[in-house]
């Protein structure tokens, strides 16, 4: 309101001024209470009922129920699982720790899995274990990377965990038990260049060459040719994907993840001063200082209303 006010004319301007003026104050209003009344719509297409029972950014969501993390975000993740869960933090913790005892650095390597918008779950491991394969080279043998494709949780009494049961078991290996990160030193997020080293990098005709790919893989990988080949739309998608986005840019839980070490990251920096931040690195580059410290959108993580309880109780 103070700028407002001070665009308005001094005594003794030109009517036709003031007038003028008054419109567009009053025009900048309008468009001021509209954008908030927009923002709180949208805000209310993405918040959870009260009840915690629906799942607005993920599927199934019959019987899912808010949980929270150690640094205060929520998942919706099925009751049944929480023992599973739990359990599965546990044992990764210990295998993360026995590398940082041995005296090895760790990294985590976030990177794109599911096939939504086109990819391969396949063909994305098979990625994330190069892109592994890679850091323990460049840093030597004082360096082990975790590659969370080889992580499945169980499924339990039918339920199956989804993208909310695996953002929180994530989120909870990330941050670790005092919500700093203390099990991590680096965080490296899976860029295009990490995917085009794996079909074969090149300066020209890069979607050529994954439809090469795509079509040499077809002919020896039954279940490959039978989900993308035979079907135009899909191996289009897959060209589109592999060619011009595959990168964790296009994946929901990185962005949960760039958040969570975001948030590690805040912590250290008011705790320990920047020199004790996580070292993050996005397509083989380390980030700006800038980049570090911003955050982005939400994947499956929900956004709660003040005063909304949710399930922190761990075993």
């Amino acid at each position: 309101m103070l700028i407002l006010f001070s665009t308005l004319p001094r005594v003794g301007a030109h009517r036709s001024i003031v007038r003028a003026e008054r419109l567009t104050i009053f025009t900048i209003l309008i468009a001021g209470f509209s954008l908030v009344a927009g923002c709180r719509a949208s805000e209310d297409l993405g918040r959870p009922p009260t009840d915690g029972s629906l799942r607005v950014n993920d599927s199934p969501q019959v019987g899912k129920r808010l949980r929270s993390t150690i640094i205060g975000t929520h998942f919706l993740v099925h009751p049944s699982l929480h023992v599973a869960i739990d359990d599965a933090i546990d044992t990764l913790r210990a295998k993360i720790r026995r590398h940082r005892r041995a005296g090895r650095f760790t990294a985590y390597i976030s990177t794109p899995l599911s096939s939504r918008g086109g990819g391969y779950f396949d063909i994305n491991a098979e990625v994330a274990e190069t892109v592994k394969r890679q850091l323990e080279r460049l840093y030597g043998r004082h360096l082990w990377a975790l590659n969370p494709a080889t992580i499945t949780l169980p499924a339990v009494d039918g339920h199956q965990p989804s993208g909310g049961e695996y953002m929180y078991f994530w989120t909870e290996i990330l941050a670790g038990e005092m919500g700093r990160g203390e099990d991590f030193d680096m965080i490296y997020f899976v860029g295009p260049s990490d995917f085009r080293r794996f079909f074969g990098d090149a300066d020209s005709d890069r979607i050529e060459i994954v439809r090469r790919y795509m079509e040499e893989r077809a002919k020896t990988d039954e279940a490959f040719r039978s989900e993308v080949t035979v079907n135009q739309e899909r191996a289009r998608r897959f060209l589109l994907y592999y060619g011009l986005r595959a990168s964790t840019t296009f994946s929901r839980g990185a962005y949960d993840e760039w958040n969570i070490v975001v948030r590690i990251n805040e912590t250290r920096r008011s705790q320990h001063g920047l020199a004790e931040q996580l070292a993050v690195y996005f397509d083989g580059r380390a980030l700006s200082p800038a980049e570090i410290s911003v955050g982005t959108s939400h994947g499956y993580e929900q956004v709660v209303p003040v005063g909304e309880k949710s399930n922190r109780q761990r075993r």
